[in-house]
């Protein structure tokens, strides 16, 4: 997950196109009522124009808010209670659907699904048994109406933060008053108006309804996704939230810190991480979300002295194992998900780098695996590149010992802005924990286990004499 505000500007407006493209596909029609019957809607004023623009910005200012979303479906009505934190953007939710309590996360673009847990009660969360999706991500998905009414207001509601206030011209000629109501005992005038993102420009965008107080505090947010209700979602704005554990899971890039530049001695130390690794070995452990939403999982061994990387990896189409190195990568099926020793001889599918056949079948696994292989060098980095072009994106602590979150660009990367890099890596002790891949799907990650015996890694000719 990107930490960088222009990215999750992005993220949300591709939300918003394909909000307004699933409406436009769905015949959907926005017909409001509100207020009380002697109320008649009517162009909104100057003051409740300038009013709704800062509707956005007041919500990026808030602390951590907790809301009840109501979706309606066909069967029955869909409850989810959650947190919403404006500033990542993030969306931590619990719901109940045909009677399996699940939990919800999300950021602009991914949401993710996973089992009840006790934990959220207190605002945070397992680690154990999320799945990864991307956001209204189309019909060869085969998701059902639901999940994809789901899908649009959860990207909906990421459109209710913005830094800058919308232009309050456009909405004097775009949004309409419809009538006053109480939420929650607060007094509220209610708007409809096209959703909004950044920028002037709102061709195509479909309408939503504002309940804002006196405050310009959004109380109530509704859609119409074709049914007799209306979708809504209410903000508690009295409800306190600690949000102290109130965070993403790995998979959407976890928390999400301020962003710093690297000191001296820190950058002195990471230089020298991957010329520490250049005759070094470790066994290593892997996930990388699939665009269905289930985890591809492996297990292999690197040697770092021969350019080796081997794996047995697992997804939805069985098991196989692999070899990467410099000169491209292997394949070879296989009946489980754990490497075969000694390697097997015969019967690989060999690729060499640069072919156009290494084009058409390189993925976020070869990405990854070739990725470790990058991780050692014969001499150290740069240090004061380090400086220049390295951040630390947080710092946590396991086994009593602090772990370094950080990016910076090694041989072939362009330098990025914070939490923009497709690569970050976990420092402890001196050495490299953890590789973590920015992907469309979600975030991929390898854990290190430099206790593992790597003897038996030894490639069969028929592969070294193709790749190396």
């Amino acid at each position: 997950m990107s930490n960088d505000n222009s990215h999750n500007r992005q993220g949300k407006y591709i939300g918003l196109m394909l909000i307004a493209a699933f409406m436009a596909a769905a015949g959907l029609i926005f017909l409001y009522t509100g207020g009380s019957e002697d109320e008649a809607a009517r162009d909104i004023t100057t003051e409740e124009a300038q009013l709704l623009s800062q509707v956005r910005t007041n919500n990026h200012g808030s602390e951590p808010m907790a809301f009840r979303m109501k979706v309606p479906t066909p069967e029955k009505e869909i409850i989810l209670d959650g947190y919403v934190d404006w500033t990542v953007p993030f969306i931590y939710s619990r719901y109940d659907f045909d009677g399996d309590t699940r939990l919800l996360q999300a950021i602009p673009g991914l949401v993710a699904h996973g089992p009840d847990h006790e934990a959220f009660e207190r605002a945070a969360v397992s680690q154990e048994g999320w799945g990864v999706r991307p956001i209204l991500p189309g019909d060869n998905y085969g998701l059902t109406r639901t999940e994809t009414d789901l899908d649009v207001l959860i990207s909906s509601l990421f459109t209710l933060t913005a830094t800058e206030e919308d232009n309050p011209v456009f909405l004097q000629q775009e949004a309409t008053w419809q009538g006053t109501e109480a939420i929650d005992g607060v007094d509220v005038d209610v708007f409809q108006a096209p959703i909004m993102v950044e920028g002037d420009t709102q061709m195509g965008v479909p309408d939503a309804r504002y309940s804002v107080d006196g405050s310009g505090q959004l109380r109530r947010f509704e859609v119409n996704l074709g049914f007799e209700e209306n979708a809504r979602i209410d903000f508690l704005l009295e409800k306190t939230v600690d949000s102290a554990e109130l965070v993403p899971i790995d998979l959407l890039g976890g928390p999400a810190g301020e962003a710093q530049s690297m000191d001296e001695e820190l950058a002195t130390t990471v230089s020298q991480i991957r010329s520490s690794n250049r005759w070094s070995t470790a066994g290593f452990e892997f996930t990388v979300p699939q665009p269905t939403g289930e985890l591809l999982t492996g297990k292999g061994q690197i040697n770092w002295g021969n350019m080796t990387a081997y794996s047995a990896v697992s997804d939805g189409d069985g098991h196989r194992l692999e070899i990467v190195k410099p000169g491209g990568f292997t394949t070879r099926k296989h009946g489980s998900d754990s490497l075969a020793f000694p390697v097997p001889a015969s019967d690989w599918q060999t690729i060499a780098a640069g072919s156009d056949e290494a084009q058409a079948e390189f993925g976020p696994v070869e990405a990854l695996l070739y990725r470790l292989l990058d991780m050692a060098a014969d001499s150290p980095d740069d240090p004061e590149r380090l400086v220049e072009h390295g951040v630390v994106l947080r710092e946590y602590e396991q086994e009593g010992e602090p772990v370094y979150v950080v990016e910076y660009p090694i041989q072939g990367d362009e330098p990025t802005e914070p939490g923009q890099a497709a690569f970050r890596y976990h420092i402890s002790q001196n050495e490299l924990t953890v590789i973590e891949m920015n992907t469309e799907t979600g975030m991929a990650r390898l854990d290190l286990d430099r206790s593992q015996d790597v003897s038996n890694l030894n490639p069969p000719w028929e592969v070294t004499s193709v790749i190396g």
